[in-house]
Formats: structure tokens, C-alpha cells, sequence
């Protein structure tokens, strides 16, 4: 049986976005797989990861 930990990135559409390529690779280098990213009507995005433990 495989088991996950999961780490969500929440960021303000309008702030200095944690959500670009470069913090994308180095969490793919950690082993992190994105999973899903939302956005609502607040301006607020969030960014849903998994990997392996």
C-alpha cells in the first residue's frame, strides 16, 4: 500500500506569486507532483501536491 503527504500552496493572485515555474521544478526535484491548482473568486490560488512517503 502506497501512502501520501500532500502540501498546498496558497497564494493572493495580486501578491508576488509562490506559483511559477521556477518553485514548480524545485518541488518536482523534492518529488513533489502536482496535482491540481484552483482559483477563486477572492483572488486567492492554490496549488495541490502529493508525493510518496
Amino acid at each position: 500500500m502506497k501512502f501520501f503527504e500532500y502540501k498546498i500552496l496558497t497564494n493572493k493572485v495580486f501578491k508576488k506569486s509562490l506559483m511559477n515555474e521556477e518553485e514548480f521544478n524545485r518541488l518536482g526535484k523534492q518529488g513533489w507532483e502536482l496535482v491540481q491548482v484552483t482559483s477563486e473568486e477572492a483572488g486567492v490560488a492554490r496549488a495541490f501536491f502529493k508525493r510518496a512517503v
